[in-house]
């Protein structure tokens, strides 16, 4: 039987994260939202820029997408519409962590704590640096990145991040995530050159979506930006 379920963690995960909450960060519901991507769309690589409360889900995804991986491959017949190419090479997915725990209210050295408690460990590779120049440590086998996750920064982190990493993000449906982009000026002038580029000579390079909590007056928001400059089309259902 597959681990999916309608509750995407059990009691002891959700005891564990627990310390990990912290409402200033803002990240209560990314954190889940970050889990069930995951396991949607099955990323290898992912990079977490900023670690606390979402490392966790993302661990615990990675983890749950593994044991469905292997049981599915023994018996394809566990999915209703399985599709052989997925299951040609073994899953082994992994996440980069990149933080240089200098946030004052970093919780980086408390989520590699839990991340070991829950064996979930096995999965992470913590780079205690800068964002800034650590793409080039990244190995063939790093790359190309499936997901990004950014979470820190203002609009030049923003920037840099897409100097640096976008050329890194897989082309046929990378995923960038960044939070809080809304209801700030600074994410607020980011999405505009996105845009704004999307419009004019980037409109098949990257689709894009921002998420609003319209209950909260800061970190309250993510945008995806979906990388498609190297998609092929698929069409695996024709019509009738």
């Amino acid at each position: 039987m597959l681990s999916s379920a309608p509750v995407i963690v059990d009691a002891a995960f959700a005891s564990a994260v627990r310390e990990l909450a912290d409402a200033r960060m803002g990240t209560e519901h990314v954190g889940p939202l970050l889990y069930s991507l995951i396991r949607a769309v099955r990323p290898r690589r992912v990079v977490e820029i900023g670690m606390g409360y979402t490392t966790c889900f993302i661990l615990r995804a990675l983890a749950d997408n593994v044991a469905d991986f292997e049981a599915e491959r023994r018996d394809l017949s566990l999915l209703p519409f399985p599709h052989p190419d997925h299951y040609r090479e073994d899953h082994v997915p992994r996440l980069v962590a990149i933080d240089n725990l200098e946030h004052p209210a970093s919780l980086a050295e408390r989520a590699i704590a839990v991340a070991t408690d829950l064996d979930l460990d096995r999965y992470l590779r913590v780079w205690r640096r800068d964002l800034h120049g650590s793409s080039e440590a990244f190995a063939a086998e790093d790359l190309p990145i499936d997901l990004l996750w950014l979470d820190a920064g203002r609009y030049r982190t923003f920037t840099a991040v897409a100097r640096e990493y976008w050329p890194l993000l897989a082309a046929d449906g990378g995923l960038w995530m960044i939070h809080s982009t809304l209801t700030n000026l600074e994410g607020q002038a980011f999405l505009r050159e996105l845009k704004l580029r999307q419009a004019t000579v980037a409109f098949n390079d990257y689709e894009l979506v921002s998420l609003l909590e319209p209950h909260k007056l800061a970190q309250n928001s993510v945008t995806l930006v979906r990388k498609i400059s190297g998609e092929l089309e698929r069409i695996y259902t024709p019509m009738p």
